[in-house]
C-alpha cells in the first residue's frame, strides 16, 4: 500500500473481466492510479477470461462505426453485395481486434514500465477459497465450477492484497458475507493484505482514493486525472473547444461504461467553467499529470488491436 500525494492510502486494485474490457473506465482506472503512485493488478482468472466478452464488446462497435461509414459512402439503401461486405468486414476486424486485446494483455502485465501487473498462480488454496464465496457468499445457484469464473478472481484478488473493483456481475455478491469470509482469511494468514469492503464500484474506487469533504475539489480531481488520460498527445494548433470536446466525450463513456459518478463530477466540474472554457482548457493544461505508464499501455493496445508491433517489450524481472 502507497499514500500519494492527496495523502489517501492507496492500495492496488484488482479488476473483474466486465471491467478490464471497457476501455474508458479501465483508462479512468489506471490514470487513478497511477496518479496515486499505484497499480492495477490483473488476477489470472481475469487474464484468461477477457478475450471472448471483449470481441462481443468490440464486435458492436465495429458494427456502428460500418455502419455509419457505409451511410456516407452508399446511402440508406444497401445492396446484398454491400451488405455481405458489411459483415465479412465487421468480422474480420472484430476478430482482429479481439486477438490485439488479448496479445495487449498478457504482454502488457509481463511489462516494467506498465500501469498493469498479473497476479500470482492459481493454486488449490484458491479454488477451495472460490467454493466457500461460491457457497457462502454468492446469492442464488452457486454452480459447481470452482477453478474458475468470479468467485475464482475474488479470491486470486484477495490473496493477492488488492481491492476488486467490479460491476453488474458482481450483485450476486453478498458483500457482508464476504466480508466475514475475508476477515476469517486474513486471520488465518490467506490474505493478510485484503481491505474491508472487499469488492467496490469503479466509482467507490475512484472516490476512496481522491475524495475530499469540498465537493469541488474531489470534482476538480477527477476532472485532471481524466484529462490527463484523453488529452491529445499534443494540442498544438487545436482550439480549446477541441480538446474539451474529446473530454467531454471521455466523460459519456465512463457514463456508458458504468461509472455514474466520476462522470457527473466531471461534469460538474465542466458546469463551473461554463462560458470561461478557454481559461478551462488552460487551467487543465496547466495542472495536467503525467501519466506514462497509462498513455502508454492505451497506445501499445491501439497497436496491437490493428495488428501492429509496438515496439521491444520491456519484460519485469
Amino acid at each position: 500500500m502507497t499514500t500519494n500525494d492527496l495523502g489517501h492510502a492507496t492500495a492496488p486494485v484488482a479488476l473483474d473481466t466486465c471491467i478490464l474490457i471497457r476501455n474508458t473506465a479501465r483508462r479512468m482506472l489506471a490514470g487513478v492510479q497511477e496518479a496515486c503512485s499505484s497499480w492495477i493488478l490483473l488476477p489470472q482468472e481475469t487474464v484468461r477470461e477477457c478475450n471472448v466478452p471483449y470481441a462481443a464488446v468490440a464486435g458492436k462497435r465495429i458494427k456502428r462505426r460500418l455502419e455509419r461509414e457505409a451511410l456516407a459512402r452508399w446511402g440508406r439503401n444497401w445492396s446484398d453485395p454491400q451488405v455481405r461486405w458489411l459483415r465479412t468486414e465487421g468480422r474480420r476486424l472484430t476478430s482482429r481486434e479481439a486477438r490485439g486485446f488479448k496479445r495487449w494483455v498478457y504482454a502488457e502485465v509481463l511489462r516494467n514500465d506498465s500501469a498493469y501487473t498479473l497476479g500470482p498462480k492459481k493454486t488449490e488454496a484458491d479454488i477451495e477459497r472460490a467454493e466457500q464465496i461460491a457457497v457462502e457468499a454468492l446469492e442464488g445457484d452457486p454452480g459447481e465450477q470452482w477453478d474458475k469464473g468470479d468467485p475464482l478472481v475474488i479470491a486470486q484478488a484477495a490473496r493477492a492484497g488488492a481491492e476488486l473493483v467490479g460491476t453488474d456481475n458482481m450483485r450476486r455478491v453478498h458483500q457482508a458475507k464476504l466480508d466475514t469470509l475475508i476477515a476469517e482469511w486474513k486471520a488465518e494468514g490467506f490474505c493478510p493484505n485484503a481491505r474491508i469492503p472487499f469488492v467496490r464500484t469503479a466509482d467507490e474506487a475512484v472516490a476512496a482514493r481522491l475524495h475530499d469533504e469540498r465537493e469541488h475539489v474531489f470534482d476538480r480531481r477527477c476532472t485532471r486525472i481524466a484529462y490527463s488520460v484523453c488529452r491529445p498527445g499534443s494540442v498544438a494548433g487545436r482550439f480549446p473547444e477541441q480538446a474539451l470536446n474529446i473530454l467531454d466525450g471521455f466523460m459519456i463513456h465512463l457514463e456508458a461504461d458504468g461509472m455514474p459518478g466520476t462522470a457527473a463530477a466531471i461534469e460538474r466540474e465542466k458546469e463551473r467553467w461554463l462560458k470561461r472554457e478557454a481559461r478551462w482548457f488552460d487551467a487543465l493544461e496547466a495542472e495536467r499529470l503525467d501519466l506514462p505508464r497509462t498513455r502508454a499501455g492505451e497506445d501499445r493496445r491501439r497497436e496491437y488491436e490493428q495488428g501492429n508491433e509496438p515496439g521491444p517489450q520491456v519484460v519485469r524481472d
